[in-house]
């Protein structure tokens, strides 16, 4: 009961961003994938396109590598929306987690907290179990409107794709939501535990974006968790 009254009070000031973001991810999908059949509805224009984007130095940069792009509509949605909306979700996970961890420290009510029969364990396993979830509430709003785009015409994911999409796009956000307990445990301050995992997200942006550009550093897609998630 204590548990579960805890996961209420860390899951309740969270659940309507993560709800909000859930749609928001949804209908980016859900447009990418019918604006790209209303201008491109042809596959040898689609073609054409996927030939421009893998030309594009900046687009790499911005979005990763296009080179599994293969004229198709999932792959599209998947190279073009995936990549922002990876670090999107890791952002909101390092804002979340780290006031979660070290938001009541900094309010000078962690003492407050610990005098009610708790312990520093249950509240981390509190804060793992909202924030669980919130990614939750969000893969299923994800997956619905992926599934919905499908009254498109010329779009078609298969419920393994819709719930393949969400997951990895939701996977930076338990990346980097892991790595932000890690430095909540570092470093006393919500301020400085969020700006280490914000610098680690950076790296790994950057490093993405090198690799996206430069064919000989695809090596160096096995040191960033941001390319594993979009291999």
């Amino acid at each position: 009961y204590k548990l579960v009254t805890g996961v209420q009070t860390c899951a309740l000031p969270i659940l309507k961003g993560a709800v909000g973001l859930g749609v928001v991810y949804g209908i980016a999908i859900l447009s990418q994938a019918a604006g790209l059949i209303k201008a491109y509805p042809d596959v040898v224009e689609r073609a054409k396109l996927v030939l421009a984007f893998k030309k594009s130095t900046g687009l790499s940069i911005l979005y990763g590598s296009p080179d599994k792009l293969d004229g198709g509509i999932p792959t599209y949605v998947m190279w073009r929306i995936m990549g922002t909306l990876i670090v999107i979700a890791a952002i909101w996970a390092i804002t979340v987690t780290t006031r979660l961890m070290r938001g009541d420290e900094e309010l000078g009510r962690h003492e407050l907290v610990l005098s009610k029969n708790t312990t520093p364990l249950r509240i981390t396993l509190n804060v793992v179990a909202a924030i669980s979830t919130a990614l939750g509430i969000q893969l299923a709003i994800m997956s619905l409107i992926t599934m919905g785009s499908n009254t498109a015409k010329g779009v078609s994911f298969s419920i393994g794709d819709a719930v393949l999409l969400s997951a990895t796009i939701l996977a930076g956000a338990i990346l980097f939501g892991g790595i932000s307990m890690l430095t909540s445990q570092l470093y006393a301050s919500r301020r400085r535990a969020a700006l280490s995992a914000s610098v680690v997200l950076m790296i790994m942006f950057v490093l993405r974006g090198a690799i996206g550009i430069n064919k000989d550093l695809s090596w160096a897609r096995f040191i960033s968790p941001l390319t594993w998630l979009e291999n």
